[in-house]
């Protein structure tokens, strides 16, 4: 049976809502990403609401993940 490499992939676009964290050098590393959706309801008022997103990253892109900073947009 052959793996699907994607099957738990997934793209957002946000802002990291605190400094990255790795706990030791073999741990993941983690941070949270912010999503924001506007829109204007049935009684023409604006609205608005912000999801947050727990992120572990593995291996060599957690090198990279790990300089992340609050509030720089991923």
């Amino acid at each position: 049976m052959q793996m699907i490499n994607d099957l738990n992939r997934t793209m957002l676009t946000g802002h990291v809502g605190a400094d990255a964290e790795q706990r030791s050098e073999t741990a993941p590393v983690t941070f949270n990403v912010a999503t924001s959706d506007r829109w204007v309801d049935d009684k023409n008022q604006r609205q608005s609401r912000t999801d947050w997103h727990p992120v572990a990253v593995f291996g060599n892109l957690g090198k990279y993940a790990a300089n992340l900073k609050n509030r720089e947009r991923v």
